[in-house]
């Protein structure tokens, strides 16, 4: 709501100063913008009716027949209100519309000039009722009683407050000391974390290079075998042949009985070659043997080892996991 501004006190308003400037040309005004606050809001918050005495003071300079109406003259007990007989503000005279509403209310009022005319003071009052003045008047020392009642509640509870605030300022302080202290165990806690990952890689590296190097053995072990195994066959060959060979002489010993001393001999000498050879092929049995277990124990510990790298593995991990948890 836009209204005019006057530059001294007590003569701005909503409407144009058009015959004010006359009667008070030393008088400037600035047309600006006005925050509007109702009436009946602040009747309700004050609990204002006509039981109860209240006085309203009005200068509205030429507003009243705007702001003014019966329901807010019938609210208070007594009214003063200053208006004017010209129309010094806008173009109608607003004391002929406030004698018609002071009128209609059946409110008795007086006329009392100002020292500055053309100024006037309407000034109407109206009989209260004593009963319910008096218990207007005990309503109000209850609410002081009240309101001392509620302040000394406010004060403990301020006390209160004052305890819980300082109950939380130490738990926060504890609270920071915590998570200071858990903030160091996490770094030590990672450190250490660190440092068994640090081992478990010099673990890792040591197993892969021994596996390396068992299943090198294992390599050389598998081709020492192969040969052997070579060998026992030509072995085999040899013996076969030989039986074979013995088979013949047997044939030829039977066939030629007369010559059993040369036979004899050549029966003796093939019998020695062949304890011989079976004592090789023996010998060489004995050795695949030993071969065969040494490489079932380099498959077991082979076996020990992958074992032993896959559980060192597992332990890491439950570390890692460990340390995560704590942090």
């Amino acid at each position: 709501m836009r209204y005019f501004a006057s530059n001294v006190p007590g003569f701005s308003s909503v409407l144009p100063p058009n015959v004010i400037k006359s009667i008070r040309p030393a008088l400037e005004f600035t047309e600006q913008e006005a925050i509007t606050i109702e009436l009946k809001p602040l009747l309700q918050q004050f609990d204002i009716s006509e039981g109860r005495p209240c006085l309203l003071i009005s200068q509205l300079n030429g507003a009243e027949q705007q702001c003014l109406n019966s329901q807010i003259l019938n609210a208070f007990t007594h009214v003063v209100i200053q208006s004017s007989l010209k129309s010094v503000f806008g173009e109608s005279k607003p004391v002929e519309k406030l004698k018609k509403e002071l009128t209609e209310c059946g409110r008795d009022y007086l006329e009392l000039a100002e020292s500055m005319p053309p100024f006037s003071n309407f000034v109407a009052t109206k009989k209260v009722n004593a009963e319910q003045a008096l218990n207007y008047y005990s309503q109000r020392l209850q609410h002081k009683e009240v309101k001392s009642a509620l302040e000394g509640q406010l004060s403990v509870s301020q006390n209160k407050t004052e305890k819980v605030s300082e109950e939380l300022r130490q738990a926060k302080q504890q609270f920071q000391a915590a998570s200071q202290q858990n903030e160091e165990e996490q770094k030590v806690l990672a450190e250490e974390l660190q440092q068994v990952k640090h081992q478990l890689q010099t673990i890792k590296r040591q197993a892969e290079e021994k596996q390396k190097q068992l299943t090198e053995e294992l390599q050389h072990a598998q081709q020492r075998l192969q040969s052997i195994n070579h060998k026992i066959a030509e072995g085999d060959d040899k013996i076969n042949g030989l039986n074979d060979e013995l088979a013949s002489v047997r044939k030829l010993s039977e066939m030629h009985l007369k010559a059993s001393e040369t036979s004899n001999r050549l029966n003796l000498s093939l019998q020695a070659d062949i304890n011989n050879l079976r004592a090789q092929y023996l010998e060489k049995l004995n050795e695949a043997e030993s071969l065969t277990n040494l490489v079932n124990e380099l498959y077991v510990k082979l076996k020990q080892a992958a074992n032993y790298y896959h559980s060192l593995e597992e332990r890491a991990s439950t570390t890692e996991l460990t340390g995560n948890t704590r942090g």
